[in-house]
């Protein structure tokens, strides 16, 4: 039997766990004649021992405990791990109860959501996997022991799962019980005990491990991975994709939901889609380079060969002949490669699922029933697609999804060419020699951009830049920036406004600068003649635009601030910005967009290569998951850590406080005054890549670190300014500033903003975050 004690005198309602007893083991009796290894007993018969100081102390702390000493009850826990790492007033603060159990007795039963957390203050208890592993003589495995003084059942409290196994107490066993939400926010009060927690649970976090496998796939080289006799340097290695597939089935990604389930998960092939070159089903072999090989770099222009474009993804790719051959441009040799693999990984394991859908049909076969159905044509509507559709084994909703990934009849070419070609891969990640004595790309795109601020200021190469010059450097988006910047005049506004006729989403839109923005970006997108005239307007107003559509894939314009007219900007901007000083002169803003992952630094190492001091600020913006709020918020952090725990790098991530002085939330919130976006403080986290995006580990930095976000940018920038300011090549005093936007809430089932409502919402914050960066830029 076991008794229930309160220790505190004023507890909350809910805090009594809900735990049933249990019986004792006494009078339980085995059959005899049950056989079983000697292997198998161990685990079971072997005496539970103690030193005898540990011993005397517990007994001693569990008289005191049974006394109801308050006092006496509390410090013990600066004897259990984890916990010792607790001030005093954060120990008085935490509603304890006390347990008893004894011997035989079910603490935790497995599959239970757990309401507390546990401490051990006497006794042993067996953790018992019970669905798991060869069977014992009383039916169940042992994993091992927990003696006291110790914790268990934190995982389970912050992962938010049920516990994986039971606990059983083996001797006579007090146990102190935390309230779930009281021990979680004390991570937000005591750092020790959130590094303390976070490194325990990455050493035992299968996402991590999984991870660490998965780059080993990618880029752990071995003899067999390479043909023949050549070395790494001539020929690079072919990837192992079942290998790696293999893999990503194991990562839970909260992207793919419906991994496992024999349903056709179209959020995963739609989001997989957008992020791969188009026509991707119908290649064999996918090249990843990061630069162009010589015997291609001649060839790109041939009739032959075919630019492909990426949806959501800046990659230049091609399509090298007609024999099913891709060649993928890397931006980097981490982030990109990881990225893309594993979005390759996610179409592989849908179209699995759609071949083995397909090869239901018997009579006719389904290869023969999609060769028919080619004959539509490019023009055939939704209405005839979908009556194809609708004769293949797939239900209404995944046919409405299926449709929704690929427009109108291609989806019948993408079909015939999953089960004609089975969604096979053969992956090469290329490693060019010619790399090493060809300019880095990043370093042509300074030395570029240096060349037209000399340009500007009418000096020559020879000449060093004054000594006033101010560089801004941005990471943001490049229409934005133009269109606050530079919305055109008020007669083609004017004229617009009167003969356009605005989206109906548009309506949401309180602010009417924000609406007309939108239009704007419509009739640009729409109309060639109008964006002849309107890059006229850019050039008259000190914009200088530049592209890159093959090595980088980096859209940068650079802004001449002094050729700017304050009464041209955009009105809402305008009108903040009256309180503030004057427009800053002889200074430059540099905007870079595209960027992706671990690319940005290599970027900014460039930049401050070539301008060093004359930075004055660094200011990245952008879209980020969210781990609290909705699509469409706003993020302001206060730190950004970078999970190097993730992929085995280091035992400690790297955390960085932000925006301590130089953004503030007053600098924010009033821009986000006509818009339902709220504003979040917190960490940010930066993941290596989607594969990372897991329940259990977005969890884990939500509830351990106290991040609201996630991205795959952030650190890389911070690590960057950190060891130019360390080694003198930047300034102390540059100003950095981290603002973004949330497009997707992964915890809460969200996906990438697709309803236009979310489409607005996300819209007004990337006006304001981005109209709150250039105030501070332009007008501090």
């Amino acid at each position: 039997m076991s008794r229930l004690t309160a220790v505190s005198e004023e507890l909350p309602r809910d805090s009594t766990p809900p735990l049933d007893p249990s019986p004792s083991g006494e009078g339980a009796t085995f059959d005899s004649n049950e056989q079983t290894n000697l292997d198998d007993m161990v685990g079971v018969v072997e005496p539970l021992t103690h030193t005898p100081e540990l011993l005397a102390l517990i007994n001693q702390k569990v008289s005191v405990l049974q006394k109801d000493s308050r006092p006496s009850m509390h410090s013990f826990l600066y004897t259990v791990p984890h916990l010792y790492t607790l001030n005093e007033d954060q120990i008085e603060r935490l509603n304890l109860m006390l347990r008893e159990y004894s011997a035989m007795d079910i603490i935790v039963d497995e599959g239970t959501l757990l309401t507390h957390v546990f401490v051990l203050v006497s006794g042993t208890v067996e953790v018992i996997n019970t669905r798991v592993g060869r069977a014992s003589i009383v039916g169940h495995r042992r994993v091992g022991s927990i003696s006291a003084p110790n914790v268990f059942g934190i995982d389970s409290v912050i992962f938010e799962k049920p516990s994986e196994f039971s606990y059983h107490a083996s001797s006579v066993a007090a146990v102190l019980l935390i309230p779930k939400r009281q021990f979680c926010d004390l991570f937000a009060l005591s750092p020790m005990l959130a590094s303390s927690v976070s490194v325990q649970i990455a050493q035992t976090l299968s996402a991590f491990s999984a991870f660490e496998d998965f780059c080993r796939a990618l880029f752990g080289l071995s003899s067999t991975s390479m043909s023949g006799n050549r070395s790494f340097g001539e020929g690079g290695y072919k990837l192992s994709m079942p290998t790696s597939v293999g893999i990503y089935e194991s990562s839970e990604t909260v992207f793919h939901r419906f991994m496992h389930s024999t349903a056709i998960d179209t959020d995963a092939l739609r989001h997989c889609v957008k992020r791969l070159p188009e026509k991707i089903t119908e290649t064999f072999v996918i090249t990843l380079s990061r630069s162009i090989p010589t015997h291609l770099s001649n060839g790109m222009g041939f009739s032959t060969t075919m630019s492909l474009e990426s949806a959501r993804r800046r990659r230049a790719a091609w399509k090298i002949g007609e024999k099913g051959q891709i060649f993928v441009m890397a931006r980097d040799g981490f982030t990109d490669i990881i990225e893309f693999v594993t979005e390759l990984c996610m179409l592989v394991v849908e179209s699995k699922k759609i071949r083995l859908r397909l090869q239901r049909l018997a009579s006719p076969l389904a290869i023969d029933f999609l060769r028919d159905s080619l004959a539509i044509g490019d023009a055939a509507s939704d209405a005839v697609v979908k009556a194809v559709l609708s004769q293949l084994p797939f239900s209404d909703t995944e046919i409405d999804g299926l449709m929704q990934v690929w427009d109108g009849p291609e989806i019948i070419k993408v079909l015939y060419n999953i089960l004609l070609r089975r969604g096979e891969f053969v992956v090469y990640v290329d490693v060019n020699l010619a790399k090493k004595f060809s300019q880095d790309p990043y370093q042509r795109w300074s030395l570029c951009i240096s060349r037209h601020i000399r340009e500007e200021l009418g000096i020559s190469g020879e000449d060093v830049f004054p000594s006033d010059l101010t560089i801004d450097v941005m990471f943001s988006s490049n229409i934005t920036i133009k269109s606050l910047l530079c919305p055109t005049t008020e007669e083609f506004r004017r004229l617009l406004e009167k003969y356009v006729v605005p989206p109906s989403e548009a309506a949401a839109l309180k602010n009417a600068d924000d609406r007309y923005l939108y239009v704007l970006a419509q009739v640009l997108e729409e109309e060639a003649s109008v964006r002849e005239q309107y890059r006229q307007h850019l050039e008259e107003s000190g914009f200088i635009m530049m592209e890159d559509s093959y090595m980088s894939g980096l859209v940068v314009d650079l802004i001449n601030i002094s050729k700017l007219r304050a009464s041209g900007i955009d009105a809402t901007l305008r009108l903040v910005a009256s309180k503030r000083n004057s427009m800053q002169e002889n200074g430059f803003i540099i905007n870079i967009d595209r960027t992706f992952g671990a690319q940005v630094e290599s970027i900014l190492r460039s930049l401050v290569l070539i301008f060093g001091n004359r930075i004055r600020s660094v200011n990245l913006a952008g879209n980020v998951s969210g781990l609290v709020g909705k699509c469409g918020d706003v993020v302001l952090p206060t730190k950004l850590l970078f999970s190097k725990q993730s992929f085995g790098e280091d035992s400690t991530d790297e955390t960085r406080l932000c925006n301590t002085d130089d953004l503030q939330e007053e600098d924010v919130l009033p821009f986000l005054s006509d818009g339902n976006a709220s504003l979040h403080r917190g960490g940010c986290v930066t993941l290596p890549g989607v594969f990372l995006y897991s329940d259990s580990v977005l969890r884990f930095y939500k509830v351990v670190h106290g991040c609201t976000s996630v991205d795959m940018r952030s650190s890389y920038v911070a690590r960057q300014l950190e060891e130019s300011r360390r080694t003198g090549v930047l300034g102390k005093r540059v100003k950095t500033r981290f603002l973004f936007h949330m497009d997707a809430v992964p915890l809460n089932g969200g996906r990438d903003s697709e309803s236009s409502t979310q489409k607005i919402d996300v819209l007004f914050s990337i006006y304001a975050t981005a109209r709150s960066l250039l105030t501070s830029i332009l007008f501090s």
